[in-house]
C-alpha cells in the first residue's frame, strides 16, 4: 500500500512540473511596439496592434498603416501584412492610393526594463522604408 502511495505521489509530482515548466516559460513577457499610433516618449505600448488601430507615419496625413494581422510576434521579431495607405499633395488636392504592406519589427531594446521593438521595416509594390523609433518623435523615418 504505501508503495502505491510513493509511486501515486511521485507521479503527481512530474506531472505537476510538466504542467507548470512551459507555464512559466509561456509568461515570458514579450516585446512591445511604441508610436505606432505616432506616440512619442515610450507611451502607449502594444502587443500585436489590432487590426482596427492605426500606424501613422510623418504628420499623420501622408501615411498610414490598416488592418495589420500578425503572423508571427516573438522574442526577436515580429512579422505582419497589412493595408499602407500612401498619399501625396498635387494640384491643391491629396491624392491617395492603398497597397498591401509586409512589416517586420527587429532591434529589440530595453527601456525601464521592459523590452520593444526599436526598427521596421515596410514593404510594398516597390518600395521599402526602414523607420526606428524615437522617443522623441515617435516612429520616423532613418
Amino acid at each position: 500500500m504505501n508503495r502505491i502511495i510513493r509511486t501515486g505521489i511521485v507521479a503527481l509530482a512530474v506531472l505537476s512540473l510538466g504542467v507548470t515548466a512551459p507555464a512559466a516559460l509561456a509568461a515570458a513577457p514579450l516585446p512591445v511596439v511604441y508610436g505606432a499610433d505616432g506616440s512619442a516618449n515610450f507611451h502607449d505600448p502594444d502587443i500585436k496592434p489590432h487590426g482596427h488601430q492605426r500606424w501613422i507615419f510623418g504628420n499623420g496625413t501622408q501615411q498610414w498603416i490598416t488592418r495589420m494581422s500578425w503572423s508571427h510576434w516573438g522574442a526577436n521579431n515580429a512579422h505582419g501584412a497589412g493595408t499602407i495607405h500612401t498619399c501625396a499633395f498635387s494640384g491643391g488636392t491629396f491624392h491617395c492610393h492603398r497597397h498591401h504592406v509586409t512589416m517586420l519589427l527587429y532591434q529589440v531594446r530595453a527601456h525601464k526594463g521592459h523590452k520593444y521593438y526599436r526598427k521596421l521595416t515596410l514593404r510594398w509594390s516597390g518600395h521599402v522604408q526602414r523607420l526606428t523609433y524615437s522617443r522623441h518623435g515617435g516612429t520616423a523615418v532613418s
